[in-house]
């Protein structure tokens, strides 16, 4: 069970990927995520993966991260998405199969991570706010 600040997190992330897709008159700018999946925002196995791109890693150390042993579904279902929102990029673009292929976060994603931490920052502050002053989170 997530506690009320990992639960805060991810959903301000969905939120702040939501609102980044989006122009200044509420129209998408990109396609949603992954159009497989019914969600708008990233999976928890996608926001680790993006924490963990800061630097270059190969994609055995990514799934190993995240638990999974299926390297093409791996491909399909985290790191595909996350390269076609150009979040993160490979390392060896022209051969996107390679054994030696890693990924590293794009100038995008760092930007988007950055911006996250700061309004789970906030979160936080509100939230300890709320229990030591007893305002409104």
């Amino acid at each position: 069970m997530l506690s009320y600040l990992q639960h805060n997190m991810y959903l301000t992330m969905i939120l702040f990927l939501q609102w980044l897709n989006e122009d200044q008159a509420g129209t998408k700018k990109a396609p949603s995520w992954n159009q497989a999946q019914t969600k708008l925002g990233p999976s928890r196995d996608q926001v680790e993966i993006m924490r963990k791109c800061f630097n270059e890693t190969p994609t055995v150390k990514l799934m190993k991260i995240v638990g999974r042993s299926n390297r093409t579904k791996f491909r399909d279902q985290v790191i595909n998405p996350l390269i076609e929102e150009q979040l993160i990029e490979m390392t060896i673009p022209d051969k996107p199969r390679s054994k030696n292929q890693k990924y590293r976060l794009t100038e995008k994603g760092k930007r988007v991570l950055r911006d996250f931490d700061n309004a789970v920052k906030k979160i936080n502050a509100d939230y300890l706010k709320h229990i030591f002053i007893g305002t409104e989170p």
